[in-house]
């Protein structure tokens, strides 16, 4: 794999930009209709976007050396993804309700949303009796939470050729819990081992070379495991994660293999554009910060949604939200400076 940026940070260019476009589909993904060609879209989408971060998420991945180490790593992985996170959810929840704040006067308001953090689930439930609303985007950011830890210890208490296999086994245990109402989805996170067991494994793949060859290969692999996996346009069947949806296993897993790559090699080509591969590699490291700004974007959803056209609406949506970001990470970058500044003076 071509190390297209500085050694110090060792960042793959190319997989940066893969995070942008696949992160601008999630959106657009988010912004839909109830029209045919909407679901249509919906589904191709939907069918490798979230493998795609968890194979990303492999193919980047740094094993822990031992379990201090590994203990160490995750606090640390806690404190920069599942604080800010709860945090965004709280804040969401107030702005959601900010017309109407006699909801915070009500104990089922605050047990609904308590459970809705617990579960941390895509999808609206009911637990003995209480409607417990769907979290939303978050539940991406717990199980991929998650799914680096379990991976990470995996690798410690199995040998290299036991590895793949508990991975493997551990997916399919998640799948098989698909009915058990597990908290933080730690059922989703075992079933996203298997995804970062993928990225591990290509790592190493070349996919700068033979990038045409390779991009037409992959587009009609996709394209044909994800008719098998979709016949139908009002019907999910693909893999959802959140959905909890392993229909057609292992050809959905392929559908989605073979659509994060056609990702991959078309981001390779964007990456010989030079003036695209900072700004671009720039999201792709800092893209869990839109992922964060994504989640409360409904907020300002008069903005975005101005007309009858889906797509429309859908690039109107990711303008604005990459306007937040860049405003956000302007005073993000700010304040470090200035802290920078005061340390050098204290110094």
């Amino acid at each position: 794999m071509k190390k297209a940026t500085s050694e110090k940070n060792k960042r793959v260019a190319w997989i940066d930009i893969s995070k942008f476009f696949v992160t601008m589909l999630v959106v657009l993904g988010h912004t839909r209709s109830n029209s045919k060609l909407s679901w249509a879209a919906r589904g191709g989408i939907y069918s490798f976007h979230m493998p795609f971060f968890f194979i990303v998420g492999g193919m980047t991945f740094r094993f822990s050396n031992d379990k201090e180490e590994f203990l160490r790593r995750m606090k640390k992985s806690a404190k920069h993804l599942l604080i800010p996170v709860v945090v965004i959810v709280i804040l969401r929840m107030f702005l959601s309700n900010i017309n109407d704040l006699s909801v915070f006067g009500d104990p089922g308001f605050w047990k609904s949303n308590l459970y809705s953090l617990i579960f941390a689930r895509g999808l609206v439930m009911d637990f003995g009796g209480i409607h417990v609303p769907a979290i939303g985007m978050p539940w991406f950011i717990f199980t991929y939470f998650i799914a680096r830890e379990i991976f990470d210890y995996l690798h410690l208490v199995f040998n290299k050729e036991q590895f793949p296999v508990a991975c493997v086994f551990t997916s399919i245990l998640g799948m098989c819990c698909a009915n058990i109402k597990m908290a933080f989805s730690i059922d989703l996170a075992m079933v996203a081992v298997a995804f970062l067991l993928i990225g591990n494994l290509i790592r190493d793949l070349h996919f700068e070379k033979k990038i045409l060859a390779k991009i037409l290969f992959f587009g009609v692999a996709w394209y044909v495991t994800l008719r098998i996996c979709f016949p139908n346009i009002g019907m999910i069947t693909y893999f959802e994660l959140a959905a909890k949806n392993y229909s057609i296993v292992p050809i959905s897993i392929l559908c989605a293999v073979f659509g994060s790559f056609v990702a991959f090699e078309f981001s390779v080509i964007v990456e010989k554009i030079g003036f695209l591969r900072a700004p671009l590699g720039f999201f792709g490291k800092n893209a869990i910060i839109f992922f964060v700004i994504h989640t409360i974007d409904e907020n300002w959803r008069d903005i975005w949604d101005l007309f009858d056209n889906q797509l429309l609406n859908g690039i109107m949506r990711c303008i604005v939200d990459l306007v937040i970001f860049s405003v956000t990470m302007a005073v993000i970058i700010g304040i470090k400076r200035m802290n920078n500044k005061k340390t050098a003076e204290a110094e």
